[in-house]
Order: structure tokens, then C-alpha cells, then sequence
């Protein structure tokens, strides 16, 4: 329950723009979650998009193939994953791979 407490208030503080605190409240839901590995990857794909927003591509990018991995293909909720990838290779300006990236979140 902690753990989803603080991934709440890190998307308030990303909706307020607060990138810093959301990044500090999705590192500490990470640690609450422990051993919950699909939350883990949720609280990863967060801190991706925050980094996203922060335009640190290369950290971003590294993030989402973390959870990517934690939450697997075959998740249902992995569609939110590859929209989060897609937009990043899009603001990128990496069409292709953002266009394979939507696509597979279909």
C-alpha cells in the first residue's frame, strides 16, 4: 500500500510539473514495492517518462527497457509501457522505432 501511495504522489507532483519530487516519490515506491516486480515496473516506466519530460533520452530510454522487462511482453498492462517508448522515440525524432513501438502497444 505504501508503495502505491507514493507512485500517487509522484503523478501529482508530475502533473504540477515537480519533476524532481516525482522522481524522488517513484525511486522510494520502487523501494516499497520490494519484491512486487510488475509495481516495480510501473514505478520504472514513471521515472522514464519523468526523465522523458527532462529530455535525458538515454536514461529514459534505459528505463523503459527496465520495465519492459520487469512487467513483460505478455502483461496486459504492457500497452502502457510501449505508448511511454513511443513517445519518447518520437520527441526523439526517431520515427520508425516510435511508429514499431505503437504499433506493439496495440
Amino acid at each position: 500500500e505504501v508503495g502505491r501511495v507514493l507512485n500517487m504522489m509522484g503523478l501529482c507532483c508530475e502533473r504540477s510539473r515537480n519533476f524532481e519530487q516525482a522522481l524522488e516519490h517513484f525511486q522510494k515506491a520502487k523501494t516499497a514495492f520490494g519484491d512486487n516486480h510488475k509495481d516495480v515496473g510501473h514505478a520504472e516506466n514513471n521515472i522514464g517518462r519523468i526523465r522523458r519530460k527532462m529530455r535525458d533520452w538515454e536514461e529514459a530510454l534505459k528505463c523503459h527497457e527496465r520495465a519492459l522487462d520487469i512487467i513483460g511482453e505478455n502483461d496486459p498492462e504492457v500497452g502502457a509501457v510501449l505508448h511511454d517508448m513511443g513517445d519518447l522515440h518520437k520527441d526523439m525524432g526517431n520515427h520508425e522505432p516510435a511508429l514499431e513501438c505503437y504499433n506493439r502497444a496495440l
